[in-house]
């Protein structure tokens, strides 16, 4: 692409791959002004260099970057250069807008690595520990409570059924779960323990 001299709306339009009705609307928003432009009305030809370099500031970023055909960056300038550099050659305008557009690519290159974690987690390729662990944390509060229940459960239908003593079924129950409750125990204690790392 030709990057540098005065050439027609037309064929600043070809360049960009854009119709030249695109070229127009740029003008008439003030997206292309003053220096970009050479010449008045329909007449008026581009600068191609600062076209280009005022296209870079005005457009959305992140909508030329979603686009097959985004238009280039202004080849002359050092985007990752401080606007200082440049605020001794060029005018404190221009400075203002180069950081300007520093500024925008590291806010657009934060919205892409953000929206790629968010992306990695929602299709299961990145895990969000901290969710995981609190829910862990209240998935095991109900199951502590509900296998400490478990003997008075097992043992109040046994000794309704058989017509037994409802202490004594109790005692056996818990007699003949408790290496599975103490294993159940530490188990839980270990789970939760991990949640609260």
């Amino acid at each position: 692409m030709q990057t540098a001299g005065v050439i027609s709306k037309k064929q600043f339009a070809d360049q960009l791959q854009r119709n030249p009705s695109q070229i127009t609307r740029w003008i008439e928003s003030g997206k292309l002004t003053g220096t970009a432009l050479v010449g008045e009305g329909r007449n008026a030809r581009i600068n191609v260099a600062e076209a280009l370099r005022q296209l870079n500031i005005h457009l959305n970023i992140g909508q030329q970057l979603a686009q097959d055909r985004p238009v280039p960056a202004a080849p002359m300038l050092d985007l990752a250069a401080p606007a200082a550099e440049y605020a001794s050659t060029d005018s404190a305008v221009e400075a203002g807008r180069l950081e300007k557009i520093r500024l925008d690519n590291a806010r657009l290159r934060q919205q892409i690595e953000r929206g790629a974690r968010e992306d990695a987690v929602a299709a299961g390729q990145l895990v969000d520990v901290a969710a995981m662990r609190r829910a862990l944390a209240r998935q095991l509060q109900p199951l502590r409570a509900l296998f400490d229940q478990l003997p008075a459960a097992i043992a109040k239908p046994i000794s309704e059924q058989f017509g037994l003593a409802y202490p004594e079924v109790l005692i056996a129950v818990r007699a003949a779960l408790r290496g599975k409750q103490m294993a159940m125990a530490e188990t839980l204690e270990t789970l939760e323990r991990s949640t609260a790392a």
